[in-house]
Formats: structure tokens, sequence, C-alpha cells
């Protein structure tokens, strides 16, 4: 776990841990942030988030990312790559992410959650790597399709519908970050 590092362009990523709580807590309060993802969350829940995250590297490899900006180290956000435990993709490599709403906009989506599946295809030996995004959020559906991910199915949860994504490492068209 300690020696995944990936940089950017213009990001530094990492596991998250102890040290990313506070900027943590903070974005996942934000309304706004999480409006496609149940809402915001208490500290404790938060908190919870980086004990999982922690084992899921010491489990599989692999977990939440923390993306810094390089320039100055700020906390811009996470990106995921655990496993799914979502009924309709339960048991399959799942990435998701998430940015403080400062983020948004300007592509550190893209390039964030592009490295990380390509790190996720070039090291860990994972060969398929799927993603859930509620069909309403546009723009986490579009950062899904400039990572080279495909459109696979929907599924309908609590009355949302959420868009199922897929990339294989055979085949998959890495994101070009300019």
């Amino acid at each position: 776990m300690d020696q995944m590092r990936i940089s950017t362009p213009r990001l530094d990523l990492r596991p998250l841990g102890e040290a990313d709580a506070v900027a943590l807590a903070e974005m996942n309060a934000d309304p706004e942030v999480m409006r496609f993802l149940g809402g915001p969350q208490t500290r404790a829940s938060s908190d919870a988030s980086i004990a999982r995250s922690v084992a899921a590297w010491a489990d599989h490899g692999f977990g939440r990312c923390a993306v810094t900006r390089r320039e100055d180290g700020d906390f811009l956000g996470w990106v995921t790559l655990d496993m799914a435990d979502h009924p309709a993709i339960a048991g399959e490599v799942e990435i998701g992410w998430r940015l403080v709403r400062a983020a948004w906009g300007n592509g550190v989506a893209t390039e964030a959650a592009g490295a990380v599946l390509a790190w996720a295809f070039a090291v860990t030996g994972v060969s398929c790597v799927v993603a859930l995004a509620d069909a309403e959020n546009r723009s986490s559906c579009r950062v899904a399709e400039k990572i080279g991910m495909r459109r696979t199915g929907i599924v309908a949860e609590n009355g949302r519908e959420l868009v199922v994504f897929r990339a294989c490492a055979e085949g998959w068209d890495a994101v070009r970050v300019d």
C-alpha cells in the first residue's frame, strides 16, 4: 500500500489515509458533492470509509486513492478501485471517483480516474473494471466514457437508474490527458 504512487501532469495519487480525514469529511459533508450518493455523510461515516480503504489495500492490493494537486498538495478528492458490493456487479472490480466542488469541470476526475484505470491494468493484474453512475449524473457518466469505459447496461435501484460501464485491459484505449 505505501508503495503505490501515481503522478500525472497536475495530480499526485496515493492511498487514502488518516492524514486526509479532515478534508475528506468536509467533502463528504457537502450536499452538492453527495447529491447522487445518498446525501451528506457524518464525520464518523467519513472516518469509517478511511478504515475500509486501508482494509481494501491490505486485502486486495488496491483501494481508495487520495487525489492531490501537485502544485500545492491540496486535497481534491479520491478515486477508488475496490471490490464491488452492489448486487448488479458484486465480485467485480469497481472504479469510482468523488471530488471537492472546487475541482469540478476542469478534467481532474478524468485525469485521476484514467491514471488509476491504467495503473489497475498495468500493475494489479485486474483484467476488467466496472463503474456505476446515476443516469442523471451526466458529469460522472462522461468521465467514465472519457477514460475509455463503455456503457454495458442499466440497473434500477430505489427508483433511480444506474448506468453500468465496463473497461477491459484487452482492447482498452487509454485516456489521453492533454
